[in-house]
């Protein structure tokens, strides 16, 4: 489906006639959620997959935050957020 087709998909599910500006809002609205959806789909899958750190991991790398001994967050393997 084309960028205009979902906004005018969206918009013409909305009580309100389209106006230019409501057309950008609501084209970029519909573009992150869309974004917002789809990242959801790709951490479930990757979960369901076994990728991912569980809480037995976390939560001691989470109780370091903001003191003097700060440890590094657990690694996952799936190529996920580094510190930089």
């Amino acid at each position: 489906m084309t960028h205009g087709n979902r906004t005018s998909s969206f918009v013409g599910r909305s009580l309100r006639l389209p106006l230019w500006p409501d057309q950008c809002f609501v084209s970029r609205f519909v573009e992150l959620e869309e974004w917002q959806a789809q990242g959801i789909e790709d951490a479930l899958g990757q979960a369901e997959d076994g990728k991912g750190i569980g809480s037995e991991r976390v939560d001691p790398w989470l109780a370091t935050w903001g003191s003097d001994s700060e440890s590094e967050p657990p690694r996952c393997g799936c190529g996920g957020w580094r510190r930089s």
